[in-house]
């Protein structure tokens, strides 16, 4: 069809053509970044009027990786907006049945799967993820129990969307604050950080603690402290850090550019900016899902200083955004102060009694928990790195 950006055909005529055609089976669709024709193939199987086997590809994740959107081939392959990045063009396919392949061999798997008379070339390997790993199921985890690209909205035109108190929610701030609690936003902004943070797959570096623990034969309390013992500043733990960084900033009224520039000339980092996968142009949907309760307080000064600082840091890279840590710490200080009415000083004391960090703890606690039972229901053994992959790591030694 090809990816001008005024094509004569339409995808919507293609598929009609496909469908109407009784001696084609299925289609196969390779797709890119950039434009929105994907969702042409979305409404048309929604409204069903294409009703016959689609396996897609759509390419251009990479561009995920970059400080900026990358301009791929020619003048459509481009991300504009964030509906056209080829994850959410995937996710999209996806919601309406579309089988939308993560990755290229996994694309070419799925069409040596569709009915009818085929040939595939000789030079095409298909890769054998599983058979790599040494495993006779998923890699280390088949679980995401909250998906990034789907966070819930719990906050809509400044009205909290869930109804009544979550009583252990509720009961979990009060033994940590040490009394009653006194607002519901504090219960519902608490409530959603704990739904945000309980897990997003099983690649991250604690709950892969966790698993390999728990394929050691290892008892549950073992293989969740596994886990537990990787939180740190590079993973879950620098949302206590964050929330002295916006403290020390609004209670000494400090300029957001000149507190960045002091921390580069110093060689430190602003803990609670900086994502690896979001950008700019691509925001974190759980920052998006939290940064509604802002609405919720007359006065937000944190979370505006954070916001401030931002402004600064995504103007020398686009990946130095706001992150979740960074989110969660400076709208939980404002709820404490608005809403709770703890002194400067009473939120001092609960950062240096790490209370921030607990948001992470316990709620990550729970899908570390998740993936243990599932490799216990599992029970593949005990987890060995491929030789190929310590071949290749010998060889770059070398």
């Amino acid at each position: 069809i090809g990816g001008d950006r005024f094509p004569v055909a339409s995808l919507t005529d293609v598929l009609a053509l496909a469908e109407s055609d009784p001696n084609t089976k299925a289609l196969v669709y390779f797709g890119e970044l950039g434009g929105v024709d994907e969702y042409e193939i979305v409404e048309m199987v929604k409204s069903k009027k294409f009703t016959k086997s689609i396996v897609a590809y759509i390419a251009g994740v990479i561009d995920e990786a970059f400080d900026e959107h990358v301009q791929f081939g020619h003048a459509k392959a481009l991300v504009a907006r964030k509906d056209e990045s080829a994850r959410a063009k995937r996710e999209a396919l996806r919601a309406v049945g579309v089988i939308a392949a993560e990755t290229f061999p996994e694309f070419l798997e799925e069409i040596s799967k569709l009915p009818g008379p085929r040939e595939i070339s000789r030079n095409v390997k298909l890769y054998d993820i599983n058979k790599l790993m040494n495993r006779n199921k998923s890699i280390l985890s088949t679980r995401e129990i909250v998906s990034l690209e789907k966070a819930p909205v719990f906050v809509k035109s400044k009205k909290l969307l869930a109804k009544g108190d979550s009583v252990f929610v509720k009961s979990i701030l009060e033994a940590l604050i040490g009394k009653p609690v006194k607002s519901k936003t504090t219960v519902a902004f608490a409530e959603s950080v704990f739904t945000l943070l309980i897990d997003h797959g099983g690649e991250v570096s604690g709950a892969v603690n966790t698993m390999i623990t728990a394929r050691a034969g290892k008892d549950l309390v073992s293989s969740l402290a596994s886990g537990l013992l990787t939180i740190g500043p590079r993973f879950g733990g620098a949302v206590n850090a964050a929330a002295k960084v916006w403290l020390d900033g609004v209670s000494r009224k400090m300029n957001p550019a000149e507190m960045v520039e002091t921390k580069t000339k110093a060689g430190e980092l602003v803990l609670g900016i900086g994502h690896l996968k979001y950008r700019v142009g691509l925001p974190d949907p759980r920052v998006e899902a939290l940064s509604a309760f802002a609405g919720l307080l007359k006065k937000h000064p944190y979370y505006d200083f954070a916001r401030e600082v931002e402004k600064v840091t995504t103007a020398k890279n686009g990946k130095l955004i706001l992150n979740i840590d960074g989110t969660i710490a400076a709208l939980f200080l404002d709820v404490l102060s608005e809403c709770e009415g703890f002194s400067r000083g009473e939120l001092r004391e609960f950062i240096d009694a790490e209370l921030f960090n607990a948001f992470f703890v316990i709620p990550r606690s729970v899908g570390f928990i998740a993936h243990f039972i599932e490799q216990k229901k599992n029970d593949e053994g005990l987890f060995r790195l491929p030789e190929e992959l310590l071949f290749v790591r010998k060889n770059r030694v070398k």
